[in-house]
């Protein structure tokens, strides 16, 4: 399955603030998120999901690190909780994505799962109210 992924990224304060959103190309599967890190995934217009986003500065890289704990539902009963470390590319066109930790296994930097993300904007179309950038 391809799906387009998207994330918003806003500093409010001495914190960030993440949000996520992604559609399959045949819009069967969705992920949908507010700024408050509550998320809800969807396969065929049922809920299978919810998920609870939250990012961190880590206090010794200085890199900003989502949790993502995932509760699946009866019919998706996958439970899990990731980390992932993102970073931003040479040239600040591209976020890296990689996965550090999955429930209670770690990986090395690089090891786990990574995505990227081509940068489209420095601004967010509807940032949240409380923000500032």
């Amino acid at each position: 399955m391809r799906a387009r992924s998207t994330l918003a990224i806003v500093k409010d304060g001495a914190e960030y603030r993440f949000r996520w959103t992604a559609v399959s190309d045949d819009d069967k599967w969705k992920v949908t998120c507010d700024w408050d890190g509550k998320c809800q995934e969807f396969t065929k217009g049922e809920q299978v999901a919810s998920y609870g986003l939250d990012c961190r500065v880590d206090p010794e890289t200085g890199r900003l690190r989502v949790k993502t704990t995932r509760t699946g539902t009866p019919k998706s009963p996958d439970n899990h909780t990731d980390v992932d470390e993102l970073v931003v590319e040479p040239g600040g066109k591209v976020l890296r994505s990689s996965v550090i930790q999955r429930d209670d296994e770690h990986f090395a930097a690089g090891a786990g799962s990574t995505r990227f993300f081509d940068k489209v904007s420095d601004d967010v179309d509807d940032p949240p109210s409380t923000a500032k950038n």
